[in-house]
Formats: C-alpha cells, structure tokens, sequence
C-alpha cells in the first residue's frame, strides 16, 4: 500500500491591452493509493485562483485508475469534474472524461517520455468536444538530487463546433529536485499559446510543485 500527495502552487501572468498582469495560484493536492505492483487508484483536487489571486477561476477534483503494463508503457483512464467561473460570477460545470497512454524509456542519464492523450469534454446544452494532446518530455539525470526537464504539449480538436487545427501548445523548462524517495519538488517555466480562439493570449507560467509520498 502507497500514498502520494503533491501540492502544486502555479504562479501565471497574462499581459491584456491595458499592460495589466493577472498572477494566478493553483493549489492541487494528488493522492496516488498503490493497490499492487502494476495498479493504482489516483484522486486529484485542484483550484486556479486569478486575479492577483482575489478570485477563484475554477474548481476541479478528478477520479483516475493507472494500470502498468511494463516499465515502458502505462494506461490511465480519468474523469474530471471542472467547474469554471464565467464573467457574472457564475459557475458552469464541466465532465471530462480521459484515457492517456504513457511511455517512459531510460537511456543512460537520460529518460524520454510521452504520454497521448483522449480528452472527452461534456458540456450543459452543447456537443461533445474531444481533444487529443500530446506531450513528450526529456529528463537528465545529473546526479541523485537533480534532475532538469522540457516538454512539450500540443492540444489538437478532434471534435469541436469551431477548430479544426492546433489550438494551444505548452512548452516547458524545469528542473526536479529529489530531498529523499519520498519528498521532491519540482519548478519550472512554462510557456502557453492559445489560438483559434477570441482571445489568442501567450501565458507566461513559473510554477512550484511539491511532491511527498507515504
């Protein structure tokens, strides 16, 4: 029987026509129950708080089962449950339902790694949306304690009402820093561009992410 919990702080500035920056927090806590060497049952809870973090964005808590087939490959199937603040201060809720297919393989200090993702979103009154995003990442490990990383995601509509093309990629640059087997933290530099979209916006993300298991 294992536990994970991670807290995870994201700091985010969006410059808008004014030359106003919005810094964001999200906080998200992951719990990962190992219930043998190949399956686990993962629980998430996150909330994104915009703003100069005086406002809550959205909410989110997410159900998943991780199955590994080998060292090499592993099978995730999720649901979501988001709801997002809309300009009124309302909240309208979203289901998302996801399969992910992850691939890890070392080579000496390095470590490649990808996952492809099925995204299922169900929206009140609207179509179904789905949403294939694919990221690959490559670690270094440079001694025991550290470990820098990029990545890069790319989310791609496979169906929507309105895109037919790439809509956003993330392109990262961090670096993990390993206390013992059990306590990590993990920072990095994100950037993110929204297209297709009424509002292309470029993200510029520093976040903080830490990591304990028990």
């Amino acid at each position: 029987m294992k536990f994970v919990v991670a807290f995870l702080l994201l700091f985010s500035g969006s410059t808008y026509a004014q030359n106003q920056i919005d810094f964001r927090g999200m906080p998200q806590t992951l719990l990962d129950y190992r219930v043998n060497q190949k399956t686990s049952l993962t629980f998430i809870g996150n909330t994104l708080f915009t703003n100069d973090f005086h406002k809550l964005g959205f909410a989110f808590f997410d159900f998943g089962y991780k199955y590994r087939i080998n060292r090499t490959l592993g099978l995730n199937l999720n649901y979501r449950s988001l709801a997002k603040q809309l300009l009124d201060d309302q909240f309208l809720w979203r289901n998302l339902f996801y399969f992910d297919v992850d691939f890890s393989k070392s080579m000496n200090r390095f470590i490649l790694g990808g996952t492809l993702r099925f995204q299922h979103q169900l929206l009140p009154g609207q179509m179904p949306i789905l949403y294939n995003r694919s990221k690959i990442n490559l670690k270094y490990r440079y001694s025991y304690y550290l470990q820098p990383f990029t990545e890069f995601e790319l989310f791609t509509p496979l169906i929507h009402p309105t895109r037919n093309s790439p809509d956003q990629f993330r392109l990262s640059l961090g670096i993990n820093y390993n206390f013992n087997e059990k306590c990590k933290i993990e920072s990095y530099y994100q950037v993110r561009k929204l297209s297709g979209r009424a509002a292309n916006n470029t993200y510029h993300v520093f976040s903080l992410n830490f990591i304990y298991k028990f």
